[in-house]
């Protein structure tokens, strides 16, 4: 383990957010996009003053479908309530590495260090624009609005893809 690259950022209250649990949609997040030169093991850790909180996926994160593509996460296995993660990464494969906290609405600056045999690049994701839902409730059914950010621009979309009303009625159940 040779090779160390380093990424740093802050979450704050203009990052992206998500509900990371069952729950409210304010965990801020970060997605970072990690690329490997060499198949191998790598240390993938945080260092900060805010609880941190990592999650490695495949390719693509999905927001509203956070168990696609997932291989693993962790919450406090490096010091200081920091997530540490040995994981071992192909070469040719994209991996998304997106960093939070372990509890809501906690902003500050965060690095991520990764260690290695070669090189790592990482660079800031943005095409995860959802920031934020609105669930309006009715009778018989849940119906969510999402707002997106695309660019500058920004629209509502109904959010009728995928699973994401089995989301919605999973987390507001009583």
């Amino acid at each position: 383990m040779g090779k160390q690259a380093i990424y740093s950022s802050e979450l704050g209250v203009n990052s992206q957010t998500y509900p990371r649990t069952c729950g409210p949609v304010n965990y801020y997040y970060e997605a970072v996009e990690i690329n490997v030169i060499e198949t191998g093991y790598y240390i993938i850790l945080s260092n900060s003053t805010i609880d941190t909180y990592g999650a490695i996926y495949e390719n693509h994160f999905d927001v509203f479908k956070t168990g696609m593509n997932f291989i693993l996460e962790d919450d406090k296995s490096g010091c200081n309530d920091q997530f540490k993660i040995l994981t071992l990464l192909e070469v040719n494969t994209t991996y998304i590495l997106v960093v939070t906290t372990s509890k809501r609405n906690m902003t500050g600056t965060f690095s991520v260090i990764v260690f290695g045999s070669k090189n790592v690049s990482m660079n800031h994701i943005s095409e995860y624009g959802w920031v934020g839902v609105a669930i309006h409730t009715h009778p018989s059914i849940k119906a969510a609005t999402a707002l997106k950010v695309s660019g500058s621009e920004e629209q509502s979309e109904q959010c009728l893809h995928d699973h994401f009303f089995q989301y919605v009625l999973k987390c507001s159940k009583k």
